[in-house]
């Protein structure tokens, strides 16, 4: 069950990042092309990515995305002022999910812990006090 409790949180967090990272990739592709009528630099032209499907632009913008949440390399670069800044947006919009997401961790397994050690110190209360079983069972539950 704690366990269960931890992967919940995390699972939460996750998702909430991979969400993020859908509407980031999305705004990012949309800016490219933004900027590709207004006839500036951008990421997908750069990139030779204007002639490929809006998939593929979305997979690369959003493969650009998570590399902002990790320390993996990118090889995508931005082009313009606005692509800059919508990259250093991202930069400290990740930096306190991560924070988020390590205190959650972090808070979940010492909860847990916590538990476990009051579970523990209840069972060694019932059996030195010599508690009937079923009783002790009953509690334990």
């Amino acid at each position: 069950l704690a366990l269960l409790v931890v992967l919940s949180n995390v699972v939460k967090i996750v998702c909430l990042i991979l969400v993020l990272a859908h509407v980031l990739a999305c705004y990012l592709v949309y800016l490219g092309l933004l900027m590709h009528g207004f006839g500036a630099p951008n990421w997908l032209e750069s990139y030779e990515l204007l002639n490929r499907d809006i998939g593929y632009q979305y997979t690369r913008a959003y493969a650009w995305i998570i590399a902002q949440f990790t320390p993996s390399p990118c090889v995508i670069n931005p082009q313009n002022t606005a692509e800059q800044i919508s990259v250093l947006i991202v930069i400290f919009t990740t930096l306190p999910l991560l924070g988020m997401l390590i205190t959650s961790i972090n808070s979940t397994y010492k909860t847990v812990k916590e538990n476990d050690e009051m579970r523990r110190d209840l069972q060694r209360y019932l059996l030195l006090s010599e508690t009937p079983v079923e009783l002790s069972t009953r509690i334990m539950r």
